[in-house]
Order: C-alpha cells, then structure tokens, then sequence
C-alpha cells in the first residue's frame, strides 16, 4: 500500500500538476480613475492608458506571465468595484485605515509632493501655513473624494472641485484662498496646456509634504498572491533601473 501512493504521488506531480498556490494568476483585472492623474495616468482619446503608474504595473506583470485587463471607472466606484470582489487591482490609491478593511495595500509604487497653490498678487508674500491655527485662518479648497486625513479633520475644506482644472479654475476665480493639490500633477497639466498657473505660486504642504501613492489588491486567495508578486516587483524595478527609465520616458532625463 505505501508503495502504491509514493508511486501515484510521483505520477501526479510529473504530470504536470501543481498546488494551486505554486501558481501565479493567469490573468488580472485593473480598474484606474476615468480623471487622468498625468504622468502617473494618462488616458488618451480612445481610452487607451499610459504612465507612470501604468507603465509600472504592465511590466511588473509581464514579468510574471500575468495577463491584464484594464477597465476606467469614476474613483468612488473604483473602490466599490473591488470591494464587492469584481476588480483585482485599484492603483493610485493613498492609504486610509477604511480601505484597508476591503483590499491590501501593497508598497508604495510612487510618492507625490503636496503643495498649497496661492495667487501671488493676493499673497505678496508666501502665506504662512506652518500650524493648524495658520489654516483655520483660511479657504482652503480640495476636491471631491480626495484624501485629507493629514488635518484630522480640525480644518474646513471645500470639496466642491470635480477635477483638478476646476480646483485651479476656483482658485483663481477666488472662490478660496490656497488649493492643495500635487505639485507633479498640477505641473504636468500645465506643460498639457490644461491649467493656467499665470500669477500662481505654492508653497509646501507642512503636515504632509509627500504623499505615497499604492495599489489596492483585492483582499482573498489570489490577493494575497499578487501583493507578494507586486512588492517584489515595485522592489526589483527600482533594484534595475527599469523604474527611474519609466520615470525619464514622462517626467525627463533628470528625473530620478
């Protein structure tokens, strides 16, 4: 009897079978903000996908023999889409303790800097926003779904912006005194033609001048599979080179 099921044990693994949890995933479904985030997304006129972000994650996956699909929701149902389990994976997403009840978190992919922009000619000399006393004093506009827990809610922000055109577009209508958004992102828009910073300066953010950026992960078997395969990419990236050439491809050579 022991020598029939160390045979039949043989023939099974020589066969080609394996444990499904030696198996990467055949095939990931993505799902990105339908508002371009340039240059970590962009998004052209037939919804074909480009950037920082994107560009990272096809080659992480590629890597691994893992197919993708790409699909473009509103934000708010990007996170409902994978919390009810119907999408892997929602990059560009900053951390907040609520989302961590419904997807993983993996490391962090990117990091932004994050800036109060100011119209000079209101504002000879930079605003002062070192305290939370320095920002009560202010309007401060935001937009619609972003992340603000940095204040712990002891601060008002409108969040009555849509887009990040539109923040600027307040801004300089002046609907409020700063607008914090990021500074690379803002920048982008401008060298795309789609924000006009004429007048507009900015100054850090002192509560959280950068922001990590990362990909949500559905939260089950599989999940716990492309966390690993995700962090060790994002690693290994970095490791040779291939994620500052991504980062040369959008932002230049300088860019490290």
């Amino acid at each position: 009897m022991r020598l029939f099921l160390v045979i039949a044990s043989l023939l099974f693994f020589n066969s080609g079978f394996r444990p499904a949890l030696a198996q990467n995933p055949d095939e990931v479904t993505i799902a990105w903000e339908e508002d371009p985030k340039p240059p970590y997304l962009l998004i052209d006129a037939n919804k074909k996908l480009s950037g920082i972000a994107v560009d990272s994650i096809e080659e992480i996956l590629k890597r691994n023999k893992i197919g993708f699909v790409h699909t473009i929701f509103p934000w708010k149902r990007c996170l409902q889409e994978i919390e009810k389990k119907q999408i892997d994976l929602v990059p560009n997403s900053s951390y907040k303790i609520e989302r961590a009840q419904f997807a993983h978190f993996t490391k962090p992919l990117y990091a932004t800097h994050l800036v109060f922009f100011y119209l000079k000619k209101e504002f000879p000399l930079p605003p002062v926003v070192s305290t939370i006393e320095d920002l009560k004093k202010l309007k401060i506009g935001g937009i619609s779904g972003f992340n603000y827990e940095q204040y712990e809610g002891k601060i008002s922000i409108d969040t009555g912006s849509s887009s990040r055109e539109a923040l600027i577009s307040k801004l300089k209508s002046k609907r409020f005194d700063l607008a914090l958004e990021q500074k690379e992102v803002v920048l982008h828009l401008k060298k795309e033609g789609k924000v006009d910073l004429e007048d507009v300066e900015m100054v850090p953010d002192a509560f959280k001048p950068k922001r990590e950026f990362h990909i949500l992960v559905i939260k089950n078997a599989k999940g716990l599979k492309l966390v690993k395969i995700l962090d060790e990419g994002i690693e290994q990236l970095e490791k040779d080179g291939t994620a500052t050439k991504i980062r040369q491809k959008y932002l230049g050579e300088g860019a490290k």
